[in-house]
């Protein structure tokens, strides 16, 4: 079996198009950002598509329309295509941006990265896809961050798994991206590393892994906690921390591999 990983929002860079608009302190940059988790998941022999920029300028895990394929509406303010507010309800720009400025910025960094899944995808190599993400300990405007756990496997699939095992199950009938055997698998596997795993739950997979899925490409979401890699959610990154779960996901994600073979 063979993968590739998408990596849409562990950039710190600014693009020059906005570095002399923003109003917002580099810390709280950070406290929106996930810098770190591309070393966590930096495999020579595993290819990955990386964006460019901060995710603010735009967030690659957004429709490119700024409205949430599952509610039919708009992101929150805080969550959008291009946020305008950071977690605690500052202004990231001194001036909105334009409708011509955004536009130029999707069309340099959003349409781009998207083709190169695509790319990826047309070669018919891949069996499936990750989507890797950190999320938060503490500072989030978004499925409060309080008692999180510390790591979250996503699917989008009906069947929910909190960190101690207990198992819920939605209401609605979600396109499940990825096989749940595989995600149970690699939530064990991880548990015997000491880390405390769920299964969609605080989240279940953003836009990146519905898109693909609704095209019939098997892909899943990974949120590592800050708390397990950096000393805070705006804080430095831990580069012990980071090669330590670097070893266990890699470890996880062959047993899983070997456990799904012919599921593709």
């Amino acid at each position: 079996m063979k993968f590739f990983i998408t990596i849409p929002h562990y950039s710190l860079k600014i693009p020059r198009e906005v570095s002399g608009l923003l109003r917002i302190r580099r810390k709280h940059l950070i406290e929106i950002g996930e810098p770190g988790i591309d070393s966590i998941f930096d495999w020579p022999e595993v290819k990955a598509v990386k964006a460019q920029n901060h995710q603010c300028f735009p967030n690659l895990n957004r429709q490119r329309n700024d409205i949430d394929p599952i509610t039919k509406m708009t992101y929150e303010t805080e969550r959008s295509l291009f946020p305008i507010k950071d977690f605690h309800g500052n202004d990231i720009y001194k001036k909105a941006l334009t409708r011509v400025q955004k536009e130029n910025l999707l069309k340099k960094y959003y349409d781009p990265f998207f083709k190169k899944i695509d790319r990826l995808i047309t070669t018919g190599r891949y069996d499936f896809f990750i989507d890797v993400h950190a999320m938060n300990d503490d500072i989030s405007s978004y499925n409060n961050a309080k008692n999180r756990p510390d790591i979250c496997l996503g699917n989008r699939g009906r069947e929910l798994a909190d960190e101690k095992g207990n198992r819920y199950t939605r209401k609605q009938n979600n396109i499940s991206t990825f096989p749940f055997k595989g995600l149970r698998v690699m939530r064990e596997e991880l548990k015997k590393n000491g880390y405390k795993c769920s299964l969609n739950h605080p989240f279940s997979g953003g836009y990146i892994v519905q898109k693909y899925a609704k095209q019939g490409f098997p892909g899943f979401q990974i949120e590592i906690n800050k708390r397990l890699f950096m000393t805070s959610d705006g804080g430095e990154v831990i580069s012990e921390k980071v090669k330590e779960l670097k070893r266990c996901f890699l470890e996880a994600l062959e047993v899983m591999m070997k456990t799904c073979e012919g599921f593709f």
